[in-house]
């Protein structure tokens, strides 16, 4: 991590983050978040009503990017399995902003080494 701050540094001194063409820094593509399809998996009701309400399976089916909001329950634990995961799209991003175990770890990192390509966001 420190490596890569200093790699990052030493390229935004030399004018590599004002020659950008995007409104700020980075050194791989940004992800156009206009078009696929966002699935939160959350257990509250905040929404105007347009947003349709899916089982969980359809929702990794159909989404390109899935976020978890989900408190940690005993029914929450370990939500998204091995099983889970293999139903999501190809090159799906799984963003966990509850807490840690609502994603099996052992599954997750079974997937990333030996599915090169299923998930997004890895770091090689």
């Amino acid at each position: 991590m420190v490596a890569e701050r200093i790699a990052a540094a030493d390229l935004v001194r030399p004018g590599a983050w004002s020659a950008g063409s995007d409104f700020c820094f980075w050194q791989g593509s940004l992800t156009e978040l206009a078009g696929p399809t966002l699935g939160v998996v959350g257990l509250g009701m905040a929404w105007d009503g347009t947003v349709p309400v899916v089982p969980l399976k359809e929702l990794l089916e159909r989404s390109e990017m899935v976020s978890l909001h989900c408190p940690l329950t005993p029914q929450t634990h370990g939500l998204i399995d091995g099983a889970r995961l293999a139903t999501m799209k190809p090159r799906a991003l799984l963003i966990n902003t509850g807490s840690g175990p609502l994603v099996v770890e052992a599954d997750l990192a079974a997937v990333a080494a030996n599915a090169a390509g299923i998930l997004a966001g890895g770091r090689a």
